[in-house]
């Protein structure tokens, strides 16, 4: 099982390591035509009837029905049917009919059902537009779920898209992933939908980072890695965009200061697409038909400073799980990852599943944010099996801007309490057995700016 890390937000060279663990233990085939139980060549046509682990990898048109779990990965088609786990992810598949087909360019984008234009919150002369795209049909909570439907929820569903319309070219300053119904009502745990994330990127924005893609003890970059690795770190997946978890709270991802005077924003190009990721779980029997939202406030053209997001859990890019106990408070400290350029992080919030207590981030040693979960309240309460919980509903953000410079290192460190607050009975959502699960997550969601001082700022 792959780990959390293959979160498409995440660098993609975080599940080289698992990708490459399973070539080896196969056996890969070099240039042929297929492999049995192997993965077969890169540029190959990948194996008949999809035998293969990691058929056509690197350009195959997958299995013969589609049922090879990487059929075509990097390569066009998605095998008849199109019923490919991972098919076509950068540049196939027809229609999005494989959960992640086209993620990085193939299938039709979505254009928008409807667009509302909101009063903004950062700045009095900024936009505010509310967009929506579906629906994506969520089937009934006992209902089978569709083949090759990577949720990382044991009763959930994932959704793949592409969707544009969106107005540039912008500069983006604060924006929220959400989900609503076709009446334009609010889509949450309170309706039974319940939301294990929701991750986008802006496919033709070129993603600079600004830490190491893995952390290291010292904090000093990693130096480049081999194969698959290296082959995922220079491939062009656009730049992460906004988010969403059960932890969102309602609250936007920034790219500016709290009062949007430091000069920095996500500039997006005029008729730039974006692909959306979602997972999610219908507590409700019957099936809803939900839409994606952006609610995004903007400046038009271009800011002087572009930012960048970061999305890094505590377990780097490896796949140990994350310290929980049914008794109390657990942590998990990350290790350190090492900064590339001068400049800000402009807004940093920790993500975390039911059960989570706090993330806190530290810069060279020094606690620098702290992240506090919130429970219960509008949107964060609901009912199951008789019994009223309490869940994980936000968390508090860090918009100060904090300086860094090339050669600092930043780390985290998760806090679980399951004590605190218990998981659900029915351990859906994040909450599976003791918490050592793909469900139990502990992440920093980081907005990242260079350039000069703000007045906001937080010396390092």
């Amino acid at each position: 099982m792959l780990h959390a890390t293959t979160l498409l937000l995440l660098p993609l060279a975080a599940i080289a390591a698992p990708l490459e663990s399973r070539q080896h233990d196969h056996g890969a085939a070099t240039g042929g035509t297929g492999a049995t139980g192997g993965a077969a060549g890169a540029g190959s046509a990948g194996a008949a009837g999809g035998s293969s682990g990691l058929a056509g990898l690197l350009g195959g048109s997958g299995g013969e029905g589609g049922s090879s779990g990487l059929a075509g990965l990097f390569g066009k088609g998605s095998g008849s049917g199109g019923s490919g786990g991972l098919a076509g992810l950068l540049g196939g598949g027809s229609n999005g009919s494989s959960p992640f087909a086209g993620l990085f360019g193939g299938g039709d984008p979505l254009t928008p059902f409807k667009t509302y234009e909101l009063e903004p919150k950062i700045r009095k002369d900024a936009k505010r537009v509310k967009y929506a795209w579906g629906p994506y049909e969520l089937l009934g909570a006992s209902a089978d779920k569709p083949a090759g439907s990577f949720s990382m929820d044991p009763n959930g569903q994932s959704f793949m898209s592409s969707v544009t319309g969106v107005a540039g070219p912008a500069a983006v300053l604060a924006g929220k992933v959400g989900l609503m119904y076709e009446d334009g009502c609010e889509a949450n745990i309170e309706t039974g939908i319940y939301t294990h994330h929701i991750l986008t990127r802006a496919t033709g924005k070129k993603d600079v980072p600004f830490v190491g893609r893995c952390p290291t003890e010292d904090g000093k970059p990693a130096n480049s890695s081999s194969g698959l690795s290296s082959l995922l770190a220079g491939l062009n997946i656009g730049s992460g965009f906004i988010g969403a978890g059960e932890d969102n709270g309602n609250e936007p991802n920034m790219y500016t200061n709290s009062d949007g005077t430091y000069p920095s924003a996500f500039n997006i190009a005029a008729g730039e697409k974006f692909s959306a990721q979602l997972d999610l779980v219908n507590y409700k029997e019957t099936t809803q038909k939900l839409y994606i939202t952006f609610d995004i406030e903007y400046l038009e053209g271009s800011a002087e400073n572009d930012a960048t997001s970061a999305l890094l859990s505590v377990t780097g890019c490896g796949a140990d799980p994350i310290a929980t106990s049914k008794d109390g408070p657990a942590s998990t400290k990350s290790k350190k990852w090492g900064i590339l350029s001068d400049g800000y992080i402009v807004s940093a919030k920790g993500h975390l599943h039911d059960g989570g207590d706090k993330m806190v981030l530290f810069l060279n040693d020094k606690e620098v944010c702290t992240s506090e979960a919130i429970y219960g309240g509008a949107g964060g309460t609901t009912t199951i099996n008789g019994k009223e919980w309490e869940m994980l509903n936000g968390m508090s953000q860090c918009s100060n801007s904090i300086a860094v410079k090339a050669g600092d290192y930043i780390s985290m460190e998760a806090f679980y309490d399951l004590a605190k607050h218990p998981l659900r009975e029915d351990q859906g959502g994040a909450g599976h057995d003791d918490g050592h699960s793909l469900g139990i997550m502990g992440m920093f969601s980081l907005s990242y700016a260079a350039g000069g001082a703000s007045s906001n700022s937080t010396a390092a």
